[in-house]
């Protein structure tokens, strides 16, 4: 079996200043400082200085480049420092760091690359209509492009193989990691479950997608999906 000790919490964080505290203050509680990475996208409020606060790693990108070069950032973090996995933890609140146990088990037994913790219970409560709506369409695009139906194709906590890990250390999406990291894990042959989890709304803030900004969202995920379909790597 793995080596538990050798897992890395990656938070991806753009202007999550109002949360990142607490969420590296209930994180650091189940996880010690060396496994946490706070990547900073760019923030332009005090995210940065809070996570710095805290006895963990921080990478900083001058300018926001977005959720999905965070993500691979980390990967190449953890390959570099011997990491054999991984925890995707968002820097909102949503995630409970007790729930990551759930997350990382199916990986830790070998069974599994990838394991997307599902928000099956109660979604609404930390879901906005839009997401849901986006969520049932983005699970259909999968079906087509996958054989595979997800039941919450957009959440962002998952738990990464030693094998996950190097293939998305090389390559890894630009722009929409959740739904297009699925397509590249079916051609890469990665071995994906869900797991189901209990999530909570986000501590403060709102999320930025609107129902327009979700239709406009689906509409580039199922084109950049078809092209990772049909590109060779």
């Amino acid at each position: 079996m793995a080596d538990e000790a050798r897992t890395l919490f990656v938070i991806p964080a753009y202007n999550e200043g109002a949360n990142i505290g607490p969420v590296l203050e209930d994180l650091l509680r189940a996880a010690p400082p060396a496994q946490v990475l706070v990547v900073n996208d760019g923030s332009e409020d005090d995210t940065l200085e809070i996570a710095r606060r805290y006895p963990v790693h921080t990478i900083d990108f001058p300018f926001n480049l977005g959720v999905a070069s965070a993500l691979h950032m980390g990967f190449r973090y953890a390959l570099e420092r011997g990491f054999t996995q991984v925890v995707q933890f968002d820097g909102d609140g949503q995630h409970i760091p007790a729930e990551a146990a759930k997350v990382l088990a199916p990986v830790l037994a070998g069974s599994f690359d990838i394991a997307v913790g599902c928000r099956i219970e109660h979604p609404e409560a930390t879901s906005s209509f839009a997401r849901q709506f986006g969520g049932r369409i983005l699970s259909l695009l999968l079906l087509l492009l996958t054989g595979r139906a997800y039941r919450d194709p957009t959440s962002g906590f998952r738990a990464y193989s030693l094998a996950a890990i190097r293939r998305f250390a090389r390559d890894f999406p630009d722009e929409y990691p959740e739904v297009e990291s699925l397509v590249l894990a079916r051609k890469f042959g990665l071995r994906v479950t869900e797991t189901p989890v209990q999530m909570r709304p986000r501590r403060a803030g709102k999320s930025s997608i609107s129902l327009f900004g979700s239709v406009y969202y689906m509409v580039k995920v199922c084109l950049a999906s078809l092209v990772i379909m049909l590109r060779r790597y």
